[in-house]
Order: C-alpha cells, then sequence, then structure tokens
C-alpha cells in the first residue's frame, strides 16, 4: 500500500499559492470586510469523526457541519467617505484591522449588523479547539481605519459558555432592531450522543401498501435504524437565546452582551430555519416533526411545522446607530397593525403542519406540498409569503381550477391567529423567484423545466393581498385552501427559453430598506414609458438589472435600468468593454493555423442595441479585461458600480466606477482624504490583490469557436503554455477537459459561454494546472446534448459526445497545436462519466481521467443529472448509458482509464462503488485501469495530501500513455523530450496517511 505521492514541483507549487482574501460589503455599502482563507488542509482535520444523518454530515465534537473551513485575519476597509458619495482609493487610509481575536483563530459566518458599524460571526479559538464561540465587534463608519480608531471584536460574554449549535448551518442571525438570535445546545442536553446498542432490539422494517408510488433518487448518508433517528433528533435540537446588548455599551465599553432570554421551548426544537420578522417583534421558525422521518429521503422532505415564536421587545432601549422599529408609511401598499405572532399567553403559534414529502414525483417539474421558502415579504412589518404547489406537486396532474394554475403565492398578516391565509399570485408553470419595491410593486418569475420555458409578471400594489376568491386554513398536505382567481393587477413582462443565454435579461438588483429586508433596487428619477402607470395609478418603476451580456464574441456582462412595463425602452446604463480586434477576426478562417477560426464559423461585429447610447464600440474603448459589477452605489443623482476587474493576466480586484462624475469640488470639506480619493475622478481601485501564480502570466488563452458536423456551434478555452509558438515548435501534448448540459434547441445549445479575458488560475481540480509542464489544455469544452420537441436529450447522449469531441479534437490539430494519438481527456463527476464514453466509444484519446463519476446508471434507478425517467420507463437508455455496459469494450480498445474516488463521496448518484465496480469489470475484462480511492474524501478533495496525491497520479498517467507512449507524431516526441529534461526534483510530502491504491 503506498504512501502519499507529490507531483512534479510546478503543479505544487500552484496548489500551495495563496488564496484570494474573501470581500464583502456592510449594508450600507460603504465598508467592506476582507478575510484572508486558509490553504488546503492536512489529511488530519479531514480524517476528524464525522456522522451521516438524513443526507447531512456533522461534527459531532464541534456541533457543525462537518469540515468546515475557517477564514482568518479579518479587516475592515472604507470604500465611500462619509458623504457617501466620495469613493476611497487603496491606500488612502490604512485598513481597521480587528484585534483582540486568539493568535491561531479561525473566522467563519461574518454577519454584519442590520445598518452597518458592527458584525458577528463564529470563532474557532484554536486548531485543535472543540467549541465554537460566538463573537461581535464594532467601530464607527463615520470614521476612518488607521490610528482614528479600533475596532476590537470580543466574545459575547452573555453565552457563558453555552454550546453553539451550527448542525444546520449559521448559528445566529441579527433582529433589525440590533439583537442577536442564537441556537445553543439545551441546558440539561448531553453533548454526547445516544450510545448505540451493543446488541440490535430487532430488524429495521420498512413497508409499503401499493395504495401510491414513493420515488426516491438515489441519495446518500440517509438514516439507517431508529438509532440513527435518535442520534439525528439529538443534534438537530436547539434551544434559542435572544442575546442583547447593553445601551450604555459599545466601541468604546467594550460592546458588553449583558442580556440572555430563552425564545420559544427551554428544552428546545429541532430548529432547521429561523428568520427574525422586519419589526423584530417574532421569529419565523421551521421545526422538524418527531417521527415524520425517513429511511429513504433526506431531511428537506422530513415532515415539519412552521411555527411563529414571539420576541419581547427590547429591555435596554435602541442602541446608537440601530435601525429603529419600521413604522407603517403612508405610502406602504396596506395597512397593517404591527403585531406579536404568538396568540395570547402562548411564545409559540403553529402555522403550518406539512408531514413526510415521500410521494413526490421524480421529474424536475414535481415539487413538494405545503409551503416553500417561506420568508418575510419585506415590505410590511410582520406578513409571510410562501410557494406552493396547487396540483398535488405533480406536473402529470391535470392543472386545477379554472385559470389553471399549477403554483400560487400566499401570504399571511400577523396577528396570525386572527388572519388566515391570502392567496397573492397564481402560476401556470413553477414558482422561480419574487422581489418586490419599496413600494410594493412585485416582480414574480416561474418557469417550467420541459421546456425551459420562463415567464415573468409585474404584480401592482393596490389589492396586494386581497386579490383571493377564497381564503382558509390548510388542508392535510400543509396546502392553503386559499385560492388564486383572475387578476387585472398582473401584467406579462417577459416569456423566453430560460438556457438562451443570448436573450437573458439579468437579475434584479436589490437594496435593504428600513426594515432591513431587501427590496428592488430602484433607478433614482427613472420609471417607465411617459405618463405610464400600474393599474392602482402610482408609476412604473426601474429597476437595475444585471447580466452576463453573453454574445457571439464571449460574455461581457451589463447593468440594465429596466422598466417593469413590457414593451418600455430599456437603458444600457453600463457593459464591460469589448475585447480588442484580432487580425484576421473578421475573416472567415481558414483553420489552417494558430489564431484562427475554425471551418465555417466567423466573427460578428458588436450589435450597437447592446452598448451604452446604442452606438458601436469605438476602438478607443477595446481593452483585453474582464469586468463584472457587483453593486450599484451612490445617491444623490450620481450613479457608481463597484465593478471586479480581471484579466489573463491580472488577478480579479475591485474598482469604483462613477458612470456620470460630478464636476471636481472647488472646495474640500473632508481634507487632503478627498483629493486621494478623487485621484481619479471615474475610477478608484479599492483592492489591489496580487498575482498568486505569477508563473502562469505568460500562458495565452483564447475562446475557439467551431461546428459539429451537424453544424450546431461549439466553444472552447484553449490555453497555451508560455513560450510556445505552434509554428516554431509544433503540437504539444494535450489535455481536455469538460463537462455534458443537456439543451432543448440548437440556437441555445450553440451559443458562447465564458470570455476570452477572464484570469487564469490553476487549481487542483482543473486541468490548466499542466500549462506549468508545457501541456496543452483545452478546458470547458463544449458538451451539449440536444434533445428537441418530445426527444430526451439522454436517448443520444453517446452519438452527441463523441460528435462533440471528434469537432473539438479536429479544431485542435487545425491550429496546429495539438496532434491525434497525444491528446488525453477527463472530467469530474458527469465530467468523468463523459470520459468514461470517450474512450470506449473513439479513438481520439491516449487515455482518460475520470474522478468521482457514476459508471453505472442501474445503480441510479430513479433518475439522474438530466434524466426524468426511471429504470423502467427508458430500460435500454439506461443500459446503453451505463459505461459498465462497455467494460470489454474498453479492454478490446486498450484505452487506459485512470478512476479516481473520494471513498466518503457524499454526491447523489456517485457513491464509491460506482468506480470499484467499474475497476472490477474493466480488469475482468483484461483491460488497462487503475483505481486510486482517497481515504476520508467527499465528492470533491480537500486534504493537500489527497490533493498532491491526486495529481501525482494523473501526472504518472499521462505521462506513462501520452508523453511515453511508443506511437505517438515526430513533432510531439520531439517536445516531450524536451519537456523530460526541464523537469527538476519533486518535493516530498509527510506520510501521514495513505490511500488504496488497486
Amino acid at each position: 500500500m503506498p504512501n502519499y505521492q507529490m507531483p512534479p514541483t510546478g503543479i505544487a507549487n500552484l496548489v500551495d499559492a495563496p488564496l484570494t482574501p474573501s470581500f464583502s460589503l456592510d449594508p450600507t455599502r460603504r465598508w467592506a470586510i476582507i478575510v484572508e482563507q486558509p490553504s488546503a488542509p492536512p489529511i488530519e482535520e479531514i480524517a476528524r469523526k464525522e456522522l451521516k444523518l438524513a443526507g447531512t454530515r456533522l461534527d459531532p465534537t464541534l456541533w457543525t457541519a462537518s469540515h468546515l473551513s475557517f477564514g482568518y485575519a479579518p479587516r475592515l476597509r472604507r470604500l465611500i467617505l462619509p458623504d457617501g458619495e466620495t469613493p476611497l482609493a487603496v491606500g488612502a487610509e490604512p485598513d481597521l484591522v480587528v484585534e483582540g481575536l486568539p493568535e491561531t483563530h479561525g473566522v467563519r459566518y461574518v454577519t454584519w449588523r442590520p445598518g452597518g458599524g458592527g458584525f458577528a460571526f463564529l470563532v474557532k479559538p484554536e486548531r485543535s479547539s472543540t467549541l465554537l464561540e460566538v463573537w461581535a465587534a464594532e467601530f464607527d463608519p463615520s470614521l476612518g481605519g488607521g490610528g482614528s480608531q479600533a475596532c476590537v471584536a470580543r466574545r459575547v460574554s452573555a453565552l457563558k459558555g453555552r454550546t453553539v449549535n451550527a448542525v444546520h448551518g449559521k448559528p445566529f442571525k441579527w433582529t433589525v432592531d440590533g439583537r442577536l438570535l442564537c441556537q445553543v445546545v439545551p441546558p440539561g442536553h448531553p453533548l454526547q450522543p445516544p450510545a448505540e446498542p451493543l446488541a440490535p432490539t430487532g430488524p429495521v422494517v420498512q413497508e409499503t401498501d401499493g395504495s401510491k408510488k414513493k420515488p426516491a433518487r438515489t441519495y446518500q448518508d440517509l438514516l439507517k435504524s431508529p438509532h440513527d433517528a435518535n442520534v439525528f433528533t439529538h443534534f438537530s435540537t436547539s434551544e434559542v437565546l435572544l442575546l442583547e446588548q447593553s445601551v450604555s455599551s459599545g466601541p468604546a465599553a467594550g460592546g458588553e452582551w449583558s442580556s440572555c432570554v430563552t425564545v420559544g421551548p427551554p428544552c428546545g426544537a429541532m430548529v432547521v430555519q429561523l428568520d427574525p420578522s422586519p419589526d423584530s417583534s417574532c421569529a419565523l421558525v421551521k421545526v422538524l416533526t418527531p417521527g415524520q422521518f425517513s429511511y429513504q429521503l433526506p431531511l428537506h422532505r422530513f415532515g415539519f411545522t412552521l411555527e411563529a415564536w414571539d420576541l419581547p421587545p427590547p429591555t435596554q432601549g435602541l442602541l446608537q446607530g440601530m435601525i429603529p422599529p419600521p413604522q407603517q408609511s403612508d405610502s406602504a401598499p396596506a395597512k397593517q397593525e404591527t403585531a406579536k405572532g404568538g396568540s395570547s399567553g402562548s411564545s409559540r403559534l403553529v402555522l403550518k403542519e406539512v408531514p413526510l414529502q415521500e410521494s413526490v414525483p421524480i421529474s424536475f417539474d414535481a415539487r413538494p406540498t405545503g409551503p416553500r421558502q417561506t420568508s418575510w415579504h419585506p415590505c410590511f412589518p410582520c406578513t409571510l409569503i410562501w410557494a406552493e404547489a396547487l396540483d398535488k406537486g405533480d406536473p402529470e396532474e391535470p392543472a386545477p381550477g379554472p385559470h389553471g394554475y399549477r403554483d400560487q403565492l400566499v401570504t399571511r398578516s400577523a396577528p396570525f391567529e386572527q388572519t388566515e391565509d391570502q392567496a397573492l399570485f397564481g402560476l401556470e408553470t413553477r414558482w422561480a423567484g419574487w422581489w418586490f419595491t419599496e413600494e410594493g410593486v412585485g416582480l414574480v418569475k416561474e418557469r417550467r423545466h420541459k421546456d425551459r420555458r420562463e415567464v415573468a409578471w409585474r404584480l401592482d400594489p393596490p389589492e396586494l393581498l386581497l386579490n383571493s376568491d377564497t381564503a382558509g386554513p390548510s388542508d392535510t398536505a400543509g396546502n392553503s385552501s386559499a385560492t388564486v382567481g383572475s387578476s387585472p393587477n398582473r401584467v406579462q413582462l417577459w416569456e423566453r427559453n430560460y438556457q438562451d443565454r443570448y436573450g437573458d435579461p439579468g437579475s434584479p438588483e436589490e437594496v435593504r430598506n428600513a426594515r432591513g429586508q431587501l427590496v428592488l433596487q430602484t433607478v433614482p428619477g427613472k420609471g417607465g414609458e411617459e405618463g405610464s402607470s400600474s393599474s392602482g395609478g402610482s408609476p412604473i418603476p426601474a429597476v437595475y438589472f444585471m447580466g452576463n451580456g453573453a454574445s457571439p464574441k464571449g460574455d461581457r456582462p451589463f447593468v440594465d435600468a429596466r422598466p417593469l412595463e413590457p414593451g418600455a425602452t430599456v437603458q444600457r446604463v453600463w457593459r464591460s468593454p469589448a475585447g480588442p480586434w484580432v487580425r484576421g477576426e473578421k475573416e472567415e478562417g481558414s483553420g489552417q493555423g494558430p489564431g484562427k477560426e475554425g471551418a465555417g464559423v466567423e466573427e460578428e461585429e458588436e450589435d450597437p442595441r447592446l452598448e451604452v447610447g446604442g452606438l458601436p464600440v469605438s476602438s478607443l474603448s477595446r481593452r483585453a479585461c474582464f469586468e463584472n459589477p457587483v453593486f450599484v452605489l451612490g445617491s444623490k443623482g450620481t450613479q457608481r458600480l463597484l465593478l471586479r476587474r480581471e484579466s489573463n493576466a491580472e488577478p480579479p480586484n475591485f474598482f469604483v466606477r462613477t458612470l456620470n462624475p460630478p464636476p471636481p469640488p472647488s472646495s474640500s470639506t473632508l481634507g487632503g482624504l478627498k483629493e486621494k480619493a478623487l485621484s481619479s475622478v471615474e475610477e478608484v481601485a479599492v483592492t489591489s490583490f496580487e498575482h498568486p501564480q505569477p508563473q502562469l502570466k505568460d500562458v495565452k488563452t483564447e475562446l475557439i469557436r467551431y461546428a459539429r458536423a451537424d453544424g450546431v456551434s461549439l466553444t472552447a478555452q484553449l490555453y497555451l503554455p508560455a513560450g510556445y509558438d505552434p509554428v516554431q515548435d509544433g503540437p504539444r501534448p494535450t489535455l481536455m477537459w469538460a463537462y455534458p448540459q443537456s439543451f432543448k434547441n440548437k440556437s441555445t445549445a450553440g451559443q458562447v459561454q465564458g470570455s476570452p479575458f477572464t484570469f487564469t488560475r490553476a487549481s487542483w481540480s482543473r486541468p490548466t494546472m499542466w500549462l506549468s509542464e508545457g501541456w496543452v489544455v483545452l478546458e470547458r469544452f463544449a458538451m451539449p446534448i440536444l434533445g428537441e420537441g418530445d426527444e430526451e436529450p439522454n436517448d443520444t447522449f453517446v452519438e452527441q459526445v463523441v460528435a462533440n469531441a471528434e469537432a473539438a479534437v479536429s479544431e485542435l490539430c487545425k491550429r496546429g497545436v495539438s496532434a491525434r494519438g497525444a491528446i488525453a481527456v477527463g472530467g469530474h463527476s458527469y465530467g468523468a462519466f463523459m470520459t468514461a464514453h470517450l474512450l470506449a466509444h473513439t479513438d481520439l484519446f491516449c487515455c482518460g481521467i475520470a474522478r468521482s463519476g457514476a459508471m453505472n446508471r442501474t445503480l441510479t434507478p430513479m433518475g439522474f443529472q438530466a434524466e426524468e425517467r426511471d429504470y423502467w420507463q427508458a430500460p435500454d437508455t439506461y443500459h446503453k448509458l451505463s459505461p459498465f455496459s462497455y467494460a470489454k469494450v474498453l479492454a478490446e480498445r486498450r484505452s487506459p482509464l485512470l478512476l479516481v474516488h473520494g471513498d466518503n463521496d457524499s454526491n447523489s448518484g456517485t457513491h464509491p462503488m460506482q468506480s470499484e465496480r467499474m475497476y472490477s469489470a474493466v480488469a475482468g475484462q483484461g483491460g488497462i485501469c487503475k483505481l486510486v480511492l482517497l481515504p476520508h474524501e467527499s465528492h470533491g478533495y480537500r486534504a493537500r495530501e489527497s490533493v498532491m496525491h491526486v495529481l501525482h497520479e494523473q501526472h504518472a498517467w499521462l505521462t506513462r500513455w501520452v508523453v511515453d507512449k511508443e506511437e505517438k507524431p515526430p513533432l510531439v516526441q520531439t517536445q516531450q523530450k524536451k519537456l523530460a529534461q526541464e523537469e527538476g526534483p519533486r518535493p516530498v510530502v509527510p506520510q501521514s496517511a495513505l490511500p488504496w491504491v488497486v
């Protein structure tokens, strides 16, 4: 059994390169917190004990999800000066370092306080700590960094050493008035789980009575016994505490959290969702129901109740800088009294009871019954909103009612014990998102997977909560008996194929309102066409939208001011710059040399209608970079964007761009600091992260276009190693990497994806690692699987992956960068599945690398990936799509296949058995195969030792079957010898654990 091994030094150095820090803005968007990110952890951390229960994995010592990563060294950076307008350049003032943390700390779940000026986070004091702590820090946002103030983090002392319960995610939430709701282990609740009986008391029994279908996809880590259910209940149980800070406290007084009261039952409950209301009067709590568990389904399908738990008012008064309790304004959508969630004399009110969801069809258009995505309506002090199915969640059922609605949106307002559900909005397909303006105008999306249809609606506010034919209590499935009638207050905004990247209008942007809730970010002073208004007479708003801006020349992200009115003029506010012209780009490429487009593919001019101002792209505005909008900033009529910019050789950094710069100030009210901030009127850099892998700076990349035999357009990202000239040096060994995706029509399948100007970074999971070894890399080469009309994509999966690969190989060879007989292919997960098929059905590749894939589809009989049919509906497809079926073919073709799998894979459908059985089949047929099982690793690999060993195995496999292969084109042989001579010595890794290598 071999020890962990290391790859060549060049690859190892890329793995160990520092990660870019995280960057998060506060609610005012004037400050950012920057947190350093850790490198790959040692195998000892990944080997920590974990429990696999109900589709989750948890750390029984820390009471968290297992294998959480923790950042370190948080610091604050001011982006906008107190005038709310002037951006501050990086380096103009020192960062505000968060002080007071333990020397070897780790931080996670950094969460801004509503209104800014403070944040809370989870702290792991030492690497070996067995107890996590909630800490908080405050600062004065009107002051800067450096010596003007200190930001000291302190442990939330009111918890008094209680164990925090983070098994189901972030264990705390801010209320709008600045208090903290925190989940902890209840008093008297033992930290150790129930001991497993030495001997079972009986068998585990499951039974179905045949009255209904109970389909379940191939989930991992499910409950297996009554003992498992007891342990899951033990770790899911939390007591909820409401923590309050003393009014006299603050940055100067030490930020003492002096008050702590229990909310809900003192003995705790199985809380999996906890959200305080906008008026801080109650909390929405989702509680799992004891006895409503399953051995076939994960916890998100378990039975649950939705409850409202009272929150007492603040006892210390309102802290300085906190958002006051919201008052109902005259412009609010409807009159509503602020009321507490519980009934009189009770702190806990059950709103909905939803049973175990064990009869949900496997169709991608199926949904569970009962409330989905329940949350607080952002425009009201205490109103809930959710989606629910009207057709029992089954798309094969007839749509009920005269309007043919399958989904509806429902609301319910406080006082909850005195109100009933109100149906708000009906949908012909499935709800896919809702947003509201501060004035209550709604934007609602619905989607259907079967034909990729998306429809967007505007919902006008006058009858926002009065738009139902009936209202009433829930049925036994948790559904409301309220039903939506036809509404004059709904206006269709668009209908489209949601896979159409070129026609994507983008996603609406949101900001925090006075209640601390996210609402649509409207354009100041902008609306629909002149004189237009909603059915209730209120002006139609224009909303900021941001999108990828996909085009035939690659992605160019944009910001639009889009009126919520069909046919209204959309103003393009900003767009990422177009790239420079390349010689020969306007010509139809012959495909006979490097830098030329493939045969039959011609570059288009940019469409002026999609540019800012509707003007053609000028040569002066072209830049070889990729910019992405993050937020729209500014007020008082000045539009500013926080942008993230990168290029092939420059790492992503953040900038503030002024779109309509004001005239320079005649006098400075902020001293020299403002002059530094305005060193560039149009743009100010706010970060300066350095290149983490400078050895890749000279790598060349290109977004190439070509076509497969049936005319479907294809794209891929081509990388050429530094210093490589295809004309002078000839073809190089090549590694191709892809991941299939299904489509319903040719036009969307052939659209360009990605940008030629994104930053080139190598990570262990990407083939770009091999650029350091002088290889040519083709990443994300298009792998569309098309099923038009009633055709299912998977019925011709094999034929289409072969056609896609043949087109890509032909394009590489035409460009002179690759040669047949010196190309390898690989992929992860569904890409591994693709790789095995390509080796079995083509002679295009010398070898393949298949990581964490599924090789036998009969082991996932209730559907997989893009397959909605079960095995019994399409047995031939399941067999044809199983690489396992072609083990003999692989052996006869002598196609070398490297299988890598984490022995602790948690991903649905990719159990380690998939690779183990595939290896046994190929070996049994006399084929060429190697299986590497990584101890303690899941679907993606995390430990440094594991990552390095995987790269070692891949390097050895590629060297053996591509570089050292006897029959190769002469030019490729010459280049391989040169690379071998340049390779340096390999480093040594500590041998702390052993992978299993067969």
